[in-house]
């Protein structure tokens, strides 16, 4: 872990930035990191990208984004070594810009935090993490969303046996419903159980089973994407599910067993 410097690229300037910020600071406080937010969605992200190498063949993301950055501080930065790359923004299939081939080739190319980066997809990220603060999480396994918006905010409920909101009142139902924006209370023992939660989530996903997966490090990001584009071709809807949290495995060297993991979470 000490010789990690970490480049967190975050989707938003306020939200996304304070949230990884604490949960680097609860699971890892001693490390070397730096976020910096796009401030803008992956689509407009992968559009930047193609511009500068239409098939990624020679691609350098910090050079891109310092060809961005006004301020000249930030640039500095974004000009610094970087041991590990981590993307996080999220599917965001409403934009009309929306393509699941671009996504897939984003999720493809950047699938190493010490290459070309990691690509973590989330669907979508703040929300989940607000929704399982606030809900017991039994329905978190169901829970799904919609790209239409004919459902009035007043229908949704976070304990529905089975939960399917429409994107376009989602994340509106979400900030009414869990008003805590302070992600200083969101304690270790909080973190843990949105960790395995998703954890689960992912498994029910990609597995079928709605349970710790056997093997949790490797998660398997382009194969949920893979799945979700196709429930989204076919159906015009995915499942929620919140991945940046995943990379608090990737930072554990030694990697867990389902015994360690477990210990590990009832430590806190």
């Amino acid at each position: 872990m000490k010789d990690k410097k970490i480049l967190f690229i975050v989707e938003g300037e306020k939200t996304e930035f304070k949230l990884m910020n604490h949960l680097m600071n609860l699971y890892y406080p001693n490390n070397n990191y730096y976020i910096w937010s796009y401030k803008t969605n992956i689509h407009a992200l992968y559009s930047l990208l193609e511009t500068n190498d239409s098939d990624f063949s020679d691609l350098d993301i910090l050079f891109v984004l310092r060809s961005q950055e006004k301020n000249p501080v930030i640039r500095e930065k974004l000009n610094e070594y970087y041991s590990n790359i981590v993307l996080i923004f999220d599917y965001d299939p409403q934009d009309n810009r929306f393509d699941t081939k671009k996504i897939e080739k984003l999720m493809h190319y950047f699938n190493n935090s010490q290459e070309n980066g990691i690509l973590y997809l989330n669907y979508p990220m703040i929300e989940v993490f607000k929704k399982l603060n606030k809900s017991s999480g039994d329905t978190y396994e169901y829970g799904m969303i919609t790209v239409g918006d004919n459902q009035k905010v007043d229908d949704f409920n976070l304990e529905n046996t089975v939960e399917e909101h429409s994107i376009c009142r989602y994340k509106e139902y979400i900030n009414r419903c869990t008003s805590e924006t302070d992600w200083y209370k969101y304690t270790r023992a909080m973190c843990d159980q949105i960790l395995v939660q998703n954890l689960k989530k992912y498994n029910k996903i990609v597995f079928g089973q709605y349970r710790i997966p056997k093997d949790i490090n490797n998660i398997d990001l382009e194969k949920t994407l893979e799945v979700q584009n196709k429930l989204f071709k076919c159906e015009q809807r995915f499942y929620e599910l919140c991945t940046c949290i995943f990379y608090v495995l990737e930072l554990r060297n030694k990697g867990f067993s389902m015994e360690n993991f477990t210990e590990w979470i009832l430590s806190y």
